[in-house]
């Protein structure tokens, strides 16, 4: 379809009326989901989420009548409480899905595609809005050069606060740097055969080179693909891994990459076909891919950052109906043990998981449909701790987050507490007996096990 501006008028009144207006739900506990979207929702939507300084989580949606759209924001406390929704852009005849970065200066700056009724203005539109999201600017005009159809957009930003965005176009593919529409957009095709898919963009914090990745299903040419794009456009290579067969699972979100904290892009993806059965993760320019989850019937792979050069991946079963979390350690090398989570009550179909970990827990979204409503919810996701133990004349544990140790943990057992040292271990001369152990610490899901002492 071809994109084209309709309403440019500045909203942030409008926006401050609506927070005003609509109330602010409570969150419960980890485990408790809240509905984010209203409930008239598509099974493409997809939501774009970025986190301000503040540990306030940001998230811009499409919200959709009959026959006009918008893309609405909703900010989301570090506890999880959901604040008030309201508009971040003016009416459209349609919206695609939007995506969300934060500058240096703490800005919000939103890109996204809309449908008009004047086909010159199309193109890839952005507003702005200060980081408590509190009034929203439209740029004016569009921010591509190119008017032509701007599905799903994917962004990032450059150390200097330059914002840089990527849409697939058909056969054809783009990534446009800054906000004038009078610079060339970077095409990335064009291909003679339909077509590029989903594309995202993110730039590497150690080495700031920027990356996109994108799924094409060109004759010839299917699989996951990454290229680099600045400082210079390099030769686009096949994610290893991704195919099976010469074919791949076809994934039906932006495609997940991920800037790890400390440095290093990596992408998350399903392998195996006709139907996925490994969750992977790969580190881009590695040989091989790590494989995080084996599983039939897994869905929806995705990924996101996490503190200190962790990383989350979330993915769902489509048989069981029930989504799974996990976060690496601190080198990105390894995963703790799942967690399970049950969707919203009356979920009859998962159509997107999504998620943002980078400030500890995560904030977990999911797309579902439940009995004459389609929408996206939100529930909050701790990591796991990890317990070992060995038996003997003295009982030895250690309490790990996904390997790394957990100094402070507390461990309790045969009615004694004891605290972890640094390296995340106790120890304990004990009679003989059958124990059952448990850990605990601040901010992660408690675990046990069983030891025997003699």
């Amino acid at each position: 379809m071809r994109l084209v501006m309709r309403d440019r008028t500045v909203i942030g009144i409008v926006l401050l009326l609506a927070m005003l207006l609509v109330p602010a739900a409570q969150a419960g506990p980890p485990g408790t989901w809240s509905r984010i979207t209203d409930v008239r929702g598509e099974n493409t939507d997809e939501i774009g989420l970025a986190r301000t300084g503040d540990g306030v989580l940001h998230a811009v949606w499409p919200k959709r009548t009959l026959n006009q759209g918008q893309i609405w924001h909703t900010p989301i406390a570090p506890g999880g409480a959901i604040g008030a929704s309201g508009p971040a852009t003016g009416r459209w005849d349609a919206v695609d899905n939007p995506d969300l970065v934060v500058l240096p200066s703490g800005e919000l700056r939103l890109f996204f595609g809309g449908l008009g009724s004047v086909f010159a203005q199309g193109g890839v539109q952005s507003a702005s809005a200060p980081a408590s999201g509190a009034a929203w600017t439209p740029v004016g005009a569009r921010v591509s050069q190119s008017v032509s159809a701007a599905g799903p957009v994917g962004a990032t930003v450059l150390p200097d606060g330059t914002p840089v965005f990527t849409w697939a176009s058909g056969t054809d593919m783009f990534a446009h740097t800054g906000l004038s529409n009078g610079a060339a957009d970077l095409e990335i095709g064009p291909s003679p055969y339909c077509c590029y898919y989903l594309p995202n963009v993110e730039r590497d914090r150690r080495s700031s080179q920027v990356v996109v990745a994108y799924h094409s299903l060109v004759v010839g040419e299917h699989g996951i693909f990454v290229r680099t794009l600045l400082p210079a456009l390099g030769p686009k290579r096949l994610v290893p891994g991704s195919l099976s067969k010469g074919d791949f699972t076809v994934p039906d979100m932006r495609t997940p990459l991920v800037a790890r904290s400390t440095g290093g892009l990596y992408l998350a993806f399903c392998g195996g076909y006709p139907g996925c059965r490994t969750a992977r993760l790969w580190r881009v320019g590695a040989a091989k891919p790590l494989t995080v989850a084996v599983d039939g019937g897994i869905e929806d792979v995705n990924a996101s950052a996490g503190p200190n050069g962790r990383i989350w991946m979330m993915w769902q079963n489509r048989y069981r109906k029930r989504i799974y979390v996990t976060r690496s350690n601190r080198a990105a090398t390894r995963f703790g043990p799942p967690t399970t989570v049950k969707p919203p009550p009356g979920t009859t179909s998962i159509w997107k998981v999504d998620g943002e970990g980078s400030y500890g827990e995560l904030d977990l979204f999911a797309s579902v449909s439940t009995p004459n409503a389609l929408a996206t919810w939100h529930t909050q996701v701790q990591p796991r701790l990890m317990l070992k133990c060995r038996g003997g004349n003295v009982v030895r544990c250690r309490v790990a987050d996904a390997g790394d140790a957990v100094k402070g943990a507390t461990v309790k057992l045969a009615g004694r507490t004891l605290i972890t040292n640094a390296k995340g271990r106790i120890g304990i001369d004990l009679p003989p007996g059958r124990l059952i152990v448990t850990a605990t610490n601040a901010g992660f899901k408690g675990t046990k096990t069983r030891v025997r002492s003699r």
